[in-house]
Order: structure tokens, then C-alpha cells, then sequence
């Protein structure tokens, strides 16, 4: 019987099971619906960044000390500049200590305006993502990001020839 939190193994994947709920069907006969994530969700939920409180300096922030009024103690800021990250710099702060959980870009990400930011990588990625214009998958221990060129190019030739579907000829003309 399936029970919370225990895995699954469903095509090669490695599932935890969320929640399990009984369910009449037509016929009166109960089923159980169980719902279920991808294993990978619970490691992406333990990566975490959290910035140090003893450092006034946070990883990207942008301070400056404007060499003309060198005051001690005074920070200045420069405003009007966004500072733009690399999607593969922000999540090597994520992973940096993951030993079982990896990523793998695919595909050319512009450069953003998305600092890391503290708390979860998954939370990170939820709010982010799309801004750089990725997709994630996740396979086995690794999440694959994608671009959407990248992701269209997956699919479509990723699949065994035999499973691609072939054009349709009409030989009627009709």
C-alpha cells in the first residue's frame, strides 16, 4: 500500500510520494489518487544560500567607495546601474557544496538582473528562471536547465526514430 513519503520507481525515475488520498471511482470502487514529486525536489529544497551577518558585504551587491569623498565610514552606493549575473555564477552558489545534486545548462543564457538572494535554490529558480528564458528537467540526480531553442531541439530529436512521428501523406489530394 502506498504510504507518505516512501519512493516510487516510475519510469527509471525515483519519486517520494506526497500525498495519498482514497477516491470512489464511477463504479463505486476506491482507488487511491496519490500524488507524488520528483525526488530531486527535496534535495533542490536543501541547497540554500544564506548571506553571512557578520559580512556587511552580501554576494551581489553592488557597493563602491567613490575615491574622490573617501570618508571613514561612509559606503557609497552607485545608483542607476543594474548589474547583470550569469545564470551558471548564480546557481555555482547553490551548488557549490552539493556532493549527489549537479545542473547542466544547455542551451546560451543572457546575462540578468537576478542577484542570488537568500534561501532555497528551487525557491531561486521559481523566481528567476524565466527571466533568463529556461526550463528545467530533472533526470536522476542532475537538473537539466534549458533554453527554449535548446528544449525545442531535445524533443524533437531526443526521441528514438521510432517513437518521432512521420508526416502524413494524402495520396486522394484531398
Amino acid at each position: 500500500m502506498a504510504q507518505s513519503k516512501a519512493l516510487v520507481l516510475y519510469n527509471g525515475e525515483t519519486y517520494v510520494i506526497e500525498q495519498v488520498e482514497p477516491v470512489a471511482n464511477e463504479q463505486g470502487l476506491i482507488k487511491n489518487k496519490v500524488t507524488a514529486s520528483h525526488h530531486l525536489i527535496d534535495a533542490l529544497r536543501n541547497l540554500r544560500y544564506d548571506t553571512d551577518p557578520e559580512s556587511q558585504n552580501t554576494t551581489g551587491g553592488t557597493t563602491a567607495t567613490n575615491s574622490d569623498d573617501k570618508k571613514e565610514g561612509v559606503t557609497v552606493k552607485r545608483t542607476g546601474e543594474t548589474q547583470k549575473f550569469k545564470l551558471k555564477d548564480q546557481l555555482d552558489v547553490y551548488f557549490q557544496n552539493s556532493k549527489n545534486v549537479k545542473y547542466e545548462l544547455h542551451g546560451n543564457f543572457p546575462e540578468r538582473a537576478c542577484p542570488v538572494s537568500d534561501g532555497t535554490v528551487l525557491e531561486w529558480l521559481n523566481n528567476n528562471l524565466s527571466k533568463y528564458g529556461g526550463r528545467y528537467i530533472m533526470q536522476g540526480d542532475t537538473l537539466h536547465i534549458y533554453t527554449d531553442d535548446a528544449l525545442i531541439k531535445k524533443i524533437r530529436y531526443g526521441f528514438p526514430l521510432s517513437l518521432q512521428r512521420q508526416p502524413i501523406s494524402n495520396p486522394s489530394g484531398c
